[in-house]
């Protein structure tokens, strides 16, 4: 299966993000089964980084490279110029979960492998902190508004639901198109995360927890 770390090279909520988080991601990458290794990258200290391990590199074009742009359209769009099969799987790899293990890659696979033949694509998923029941929206006016209309006040009432964890997130590139921008679709098959102590790292507060953790 491909490996395609997806690593631009700004960031506004936390500069330089990502070559703090990519060399951390490599080792256990290359230890896991995904073979070939690819990044999609438009840094060049990043592609310094991968020189001379087994990890390719793909020029990441500069209108792929905003804050704006859905990893769904940076593989695409990597699928199509390094001419990828469309019978083939991508392991698209976030460098947000420094946490993530060779094993826990190996796991997703295997589950991949496993799976139905139908399947779009296979998402990570684990218990939210937060039932989405009990959030709302505050408005430009400064209201609140409930993000889901219910009259529920029960907990015990209120339906299981899952959050999305791109630790896990794999796709055939024959049904790119048929995913979302967050890499989901009706066919999605879920891949369960029962470590909710899985911190994705988007800020620089993250950050500090994550090397929090390592101290112990």
């Amino acid at each position: 299966m491909i490996g395609l770390i997806v690593a631009r090279k700004g960031s506004k909520g936390f500069p330089g993000k990502n070559r703090k988080l990519v060399p951390i991601m490599l080792d256990e990458v290359e230890k896991s089964e995904l073979d070939p290794l690819w990044i999609s990258t438009d840094d060049d200290e990043l592609k310094d980084e991968v020189r001379g391990r087994r990890v390719k590199v793909h020029d990441r074009p500069d209108n792929l490279a905003t804050d704006t742009t859905s990893v769904r359209d940076v593989v695409l769009e990597f699928a199509l110029t390094q001419k990828i099969h469309r019978s083939e799987y991508i392991y698209v790899l976030y460098p947000t979960y420094p946490q993530r293990r060779s094993s826990f890659i190996n796991r997703a696979i295997f589950l991949a492998e496993q799976a139905p033949g139908h399947f779009v694509s296979i998402l990570g998923f684990k218990k939210p902190k937060t039932h989405p029941y009990l959030c709302y929206e505050v408005t430009k006016t400064g209201k609140t508004l409930k993000l889901i209309g219910h009259q529920l006040y029960r907990r015990q009432d209120y339906p299981e639901c899952v959050e999305i964890c791109h630790a896990v997130c794999i796709v055939k590139v024959s049904e790119l198109h048929r995913v979302d921008h967050q890499m989901w679709s009706p066919y999605t098959h879920p891949f369960f995360i029962h470590d909710n102590d899985l911190i994705d790292i988007d800020t620089p507060e993250d950050w500090e927890e994550y090397l929090d953790a390592k101290r112990g």
